[in-house]
């Protein structure tokens, strides 16, 4: 690996020469570009920095510098410091996902991000701890400004091709039309995604009389089929906005696997042998319906209502078929999930001055879910329906004197929950308060260096596709189960964040109380069985360093970041108390090339080191991605190539420790591939379609469900 990566810096290094000789502009500072401004005959020469730190708000100017030439949001949002990509999902280490606001209204699914064009982009405020008003349950928020535009049609089609042993594509077509203070949309995406994984997987039982040892080659090939439509309007006036929102989503995916199992008692040395075939599919229509009004009052109050909708329907049909000892089986299974939800919340915020302003407002939320899931030979029929009713009262405060910034709040919740059999017989029954308060104060020297420092407690709600009693069979040593019993998860955090010029330093210590995390073991009255699920784990300690570091030597412009996630964790395995010891730590290093001809070359190296976190051990991987970008037709065309995980290096192996059971799992996914992606944009861009905002962002992640 060392020679690989020294073969590509010896390049990268070798092609940044020539450019500079063609007359490449140098850049000391990689945060500022040169803009040239008229004045009689003089040209005056000025500096713009690409992100600055307006009290204790990280702030992104897209519009003129730089960054206005990335090809979609989430390109602009790693040139900031101390953001991360974990999944696909840009993050802050130490925060829950981050939430989205477009022109100060909360973005209701990933597909407005996706399809906003960035040149319609004027800038980007990053909020690391928020007040109440946002929403968030303490997670970072992103706040999108776009540009005042006049009125027209604006059309974008992105659309991408990606082979990794299979071929993926994904259509996007976004119309708006914009006409006075009327403003209407249409959205529409056809995504057809394939994926293929082989894994090497042993597991070890370790009971009391014997110990039995589970290995199993196995491949699986996952395809997936979605459609997406998005339609709305809004109209806007100086002083009220009115907005109505309908999306759906209608999703039909397929899995099938292939796990020969061998199966051994280490004591006797008996063996079995086990052929397992498993096929899937899964229709999961969903419907969200939004309405959202703001209102102004005068110079100083702002009220603003958002009521939503929401519904799931998960229906999925398993047949399993097994060869024991050349003794054929089957088993199947259909499992159905239902769920409805309504909210609401009211939002009141009064601007005492230019630095100091307070806000108040509820929320109200009503669900109602059923599961049930039946064996097609009768042998199991299970049901059960929770209903949840949640009350929220929250307050903020804001305000600046001087270098000091003061941001304090507090959300009061109230949860009940209860759930039924099929007999309408009670199963649980619960009254759970919550006192969420959270304070930042944050100081920005003379010299641009700023320091600040919160408390935040958050809460998360378990996912509602978990809270069910069902038993899903994946083979006879394997087994599935819902908990309906599943506590939600609180978090206490303290942090510490110093930036100055190109480095940024988080620092962030937290302690989780009733985590939500999965468990393996023993099924009791199935010899040698395991059952796998979510349960509320031991409360723990956690420790996070995240640093970035950014520079720029003539066209090449390198980013080095690192994190560093210490788990203090205490759990059981085969009688004995063990801790978490290694930390689990990460380095990425980016490499942007600033080509002639508008081309952009990007090198990115990622490298996960062995570590640990709660009870499980991992091993280390790495990845290396190179992307050349080039825009066309005066930036209406967009295209890239990207070639992923070259050295196909992208694997992973975690061994998992569970009271009597011990997982070691190694899988090896097809990540080495090549992609191509084309954005073009019809007319230039309008202001941003809907100007309404959810109150049931965190009900979709709970579902499971990102719009």
């Amino acid at each position: 690996m060392t020679g690989r990566l020294l073969f590509i810096y010896i390049v990268a290094t070798y092609m940044c020469l020539p450019i500079r000789a063609a007359g490449c502009t140098m850049v000391v500072d990689s945060l500022v570009i040169n803009d040239s401004v008229s004045v009689s005959e003089v040209t005056v020469t000025a500096r713009r920095a690409e992100f600055k730190w307006d009290k204790n708000v990280l702030v992104a100017n897209v519009q003129d510098t730089d960054l206005k030439n990335e090809l979609h949001l989430n390109d602009i949002l790693l040139r900031l410091p101390g953001l991360w990509v974990k999944d696909g999902q840009v993050m802050l280490p130490g925060r829950k996902p981050p939430i989205y606001y477009i022109n100060d209204r909360k973005v209701m699914n990933s597909l407005e991000i996706e399809s906003l064009p960035v040149s319609n982009i004027k800038e980007i405020r990053v909020l690391t701890v928020p007040s109440p008003q946002y929403d968030s349950d303490g997670g970072p928020v992103i706040v999108i400004t776009t540009k005042r535009l006049r009125d027209e049609v604006n059309l974008v089609n992105n659309a991408s091709l990606l082979y990794n042993s299979h071929w993926s594509g994904m259509e996007n077509l976004h119309v708006m039309l914009q006409k006075g203070k009327l403003n209407l949309y249409g959205l529409y995406r056809y995504n057809d995604q394939a994926s293929a994984t082989d894994s090497r997987n042993r597991q070890y039982n370790l009971l009391n009389d014997t110990v039995w040892q589970l290995y199993t080659p196995g491949n699986s090939i996952q395809r997936t089929r979605q459609h997406t439509m998005q339609l709305g309007m809004d109209y806007q006036t100086e002083s009220r906005t009115i907005g109505l929102k309908y999306y759906t989503a209608f999703n039909r995916s397929g899995k099938e696997v292939h796990a020969p199992y061998t199966v051994s008692n280490n004591m006797s040395g008996h063996t079995l042998e086990l052929d397992n075939r498993q096929n899937s599919r899964t229709y999961s229509p969903y419907h969200h319906l939004n309405f959202f009004v703001s209102q102004k009052t005068g110079e100083r109050w702002t009220v603003k209502n958002a009521a939503d909708y929401l519904f799931k329907r998960n229906t999925s049909t398993t047949d399993v078929h097994e060869t024991v000892q050349a003794v054929p089986s089957q088993t199947s299974y259909k499992s159905v999930g239902k769920w409805h939800i309504f909210s609401n919340q009211l939002s009141l915020m009064y601007q005492l001055s230019d630095n100091h302003s307070l806000s108040a407002g509820v929320y109200v939320k009503y669900s109602k879910g059923k599961n049930s899931l039946y064996y097609s030979d009768r042998s199991v029929e299970q049901y059960s329906e929770t209903t949840e009713t949640q009350y929220r009262a929250f307050a903020s405060y804001s305000g600046t004197v001087g270098n000091w910034t003061l941001s304090a709040g507090i959300n009061y919740d109230r949860l009940f929950t209860k759930s039924k059999d099929q007999q309408g017989r009670l199963l649980k029954e619960e009254n759970i308060p919550h006192v969420r308060p959270y304070l930042s104060l944050s100081y920005l020297t003379s010299a641009g260096a700023m320091h600040m420092l919160d408390g935040t407690m958050t809460t998360q709600q378990p996912l509602y596709s978990d809270l069910n009693t069902s038993v899903s069979y994946i083979n006879r040593f394997n087994y599935s189960q819902g908990n309906l019993y599943l506590r939600p998860s609180t978090e206490y955090s303290i942090g510490y964040t110093f930036y100055w010029k190109q480095l940024f330093v988080g620092l962030t210590y937290a302690f989780t109380k009733d985590p939500l995390n999965t468990d393996v073991t023993l099924y009791p009255g199935k010899p040698y069985a395991v059952i796998h699920q979510m349960i509320n784990d031991r409360n723990y300690h956690t420790f996070i360093l995240n640093a970035n570091y950014r520079h720029q030597v003539g066209c090449w412009e390198p980013t080095v970041g690192f994190l560093c996630y210490k788990n203090f964790y205490t759990y059981t395995f085969n009688g004995k108390e063990y801790r978490t010891e290694r930390p689990l730590m990460s380095l990425d290093f980016s490499n942007i090339f600033h080509l002639p001809r508008n081309f952009r070359l990007t090198i990115d190296y990622k490298q996960n080191f062995k570590g640990e976190v709660y009870n499980i051990q991992s091993h280390a991987n790495s990845s290396v991605n190179i992307e050349l970008q080039r825009s066309f037709l005066k930036d209406r065309l967009q295209c890239s190539l990207k070639v992923q995980d070259i050295f196909n290096r992208q694997r992973s192996n975690n061994i998992g420790r569970y009271d009597k059971v011990m997982v070691d799992t190694r899988s090896y996914p097809h990540t080495r591939g090549i992609s191509l992606n084309f954005v073009f944009r019809l007319n230039k861009p309008i202001k941003h379609s809907y100007k309404g905002e959810s109150a049931a962002e965190d009900e979709i992640k709970r579902l499971n469900k990102e719009e």
